[in-house]
């Protein structure tokens, strides 16, 4: 067992793996979120409910990477049914961080997150729903991009919310998710959401190149701790001294736009996991964990008779608002930059809150309702703790947030 390896057990970020891949070239090794299928490795969501289950069939974004020589090397951890910020709510138990054990990792991609930044792969695949690349990205100091919503297949991606969810990359740097990235993107049949973009470079090669003259927009009174202010404030005025242009923009209905998120994915969420009823397979609901029960219950609740009119369907108004906003926005500049989350990564069991655990995607979600491309990059770390920065894009813009992630990390040794 490598000294990679035993780091990323210790911290358990791995499900299920096959030590003998370790042998193999490390540019064709990678590892797989535990919502993602594969043929060869249980899928279990990191559940009771889905103890045991082994898929027929590949993930279409997996039968990519099968198709270009890469070994999937195993399963990593996450938040079950990947509802969960911290890397807590596994059943598998909580995923640590690697900068610090007493903290969390952040989800619900945390084990992919911890893998790739203990070494022991450059690359891990992972899905966002809601930030759930990003958020362990930036805690543990890796680059995590969301693309765009519809850029790759969802087929053989456990739902959680249909219309958020989207299969990203976990990674060393940005010319390593772009690499990946290059490999499963496209259009698949089988996924109706699925886009077809055709593209003149491939996305490693549209991380090279000049960022003069790109516009930035930066929003204006948002709430963080002051490391984390500092740590942004550094990495704008490296992106101006390389000649972007930083613009002040006002996004209006921040906090909104989370309650929208969350009322819009429980529901979905309530009618996606209605399917688990331990019939056809597995255990039932009962074996559900707290965090999965509780947001079952609020989308059961906000689409009942009475409530239906009250709360859905003015979250999906709101969205469309929300995305009018953005459009108007985007508009004027070509990237919006920010933090990832408002702090650091957190203490293990800090947020007993559920409340808490919401907030810190707040930053995050609106990529996800207006299926926007977007990543975390690392930057100048806070109080000896990774920070990162969120690069949000125009639709079908990722090699945009690729090549400023790309100059940042090209303008200081920020690991």
């Amino acid at each position: 067992m490598t000294d990679a390896l035993k780091e990323a057990v210790r911290l358990n970020s791995l499900i299920s793996y096959d030590e003998e891949f370790l042998s193999c070239d490390r540019e064709r090794l990678i590892l797989v979120k535990d919502n993602i299928c594969t043929v060869d490795y249980d899928t279990t969501c990191a559940s009771r409910v889905l103890e045991g289950y082994r898929p027929a069939y590949d993930a279409t974004a997996v039968a990519k990477l099968r198709n270009s020589g890469f070994r999937i090397l195993g399963k990593t951890n996450m938040d079950e049914f990947a509802m969960g910020s911290t890397g807590e709510t596994s059943v598998f138990g909580p995923i640590l961080n690697p900068c610090d054990d007493t903290r969390v990792a952040g989800g619900s991609s945390g084990g992919s997150a911890v893998a790739v930044k203990v070494g022991l792969v450059d690359y891990a695949l992972g899905s966002d729903t809601g930030g759930s690349i990003r958020l362990p990205a930036s805690y543990c100091g890796v680059v995590g991009i969301k693309p765009t919503y519809g850029r790759v297949s969802r087929y053989g991606l456990i739902s959680y919310a249909s219309s958020f969810d989207q299969i990203g990359v976990l990674a060393k740097d940005s010319l390593s998710a772009a690499y990946i990235l290059d490999v499963i993107c496209g259009v698949d049949k089988r996924d109706a959401t699925s886009v077809e973009r055709r593209m003149d470079e491939s996305f490693v090669s549209l991380c090279d190149g000049s960022i003069e003259g790109l516009r930035i927009g930066v929003p204006t009174r948002l709430k963080v701790d002051d490391g984390v202010r500092d740590s942004i404030d550094k990495a704008l005025n490296l992106l101006r001294e390389c000649g972007a242009v930083i613009v002040d923009i006002d996004l209006e209905l921040l906090h909104e736009a989370l309650a929208a998120y969350y009322i819009i994915a429980c529901a979905q969420a309530s009618s996606n996991l209605a399917r688990y009823d331990g019939i056809k397979y597995g255990k039932g609901l009962e074996y559900m964990g707290e965090e999965v029960v509780k947001r079952m219950k609020l989308g059961e609740y906000v689409l009942s008779a009475g409530f239906y009119d009250e709360y859905y369907m003015k979250a999906l108004k709101l969205r469309r608002v929300i995305s009018e906003q953005y459009i108007k926005i985007y508009g004027d500049v070509d990237i919006i930059a920010g933090p990832v989350a408002p702090g650091i990564a957190p203490k293990l069991h800090e947020y007993k809150n559920g409340l808490n655990m919401y907030m810190c995607d707040i930053y995050n979600i609106s990529a996800n309702l207006l299926g926007l491309p977007a990543l975390s990059v690392p930057i100048f770390p806070s109080d000896g703790m990774p920070v990162g920065l969120s690069l949000m894009g125009k639709h079908w813009c990722e090699g945009d947030i690729l090549r400023v992630a790309h100059k940042i990390e090209g303008s200081v040794n920020i690991r």
